[in-house]
């Protein structure tokens, strides 16, 4: 069960401030995926 379990992150913030860059390297550090979900794909979802 533990292996299903996972943790959303939404960052926001301005074009060219680093958030994926961020969001990856904290995602190396701790060896989890990192799946983007743009906006279109959100709104689907919802």
């Amino acid at each position: 069960a533990e292996g299903l379990y996972y943790r959303l992150v939404l960052q926001v913030g301005e074009t060219g401030t680093g958030k994926t860059a961020a969001l990856r390297a904290v995602a190396d550090d701790i060896d989890a995926p990192v799946i983007n979900i743009n906006l279109e794909l959100s709104a689907r979802l919802l």
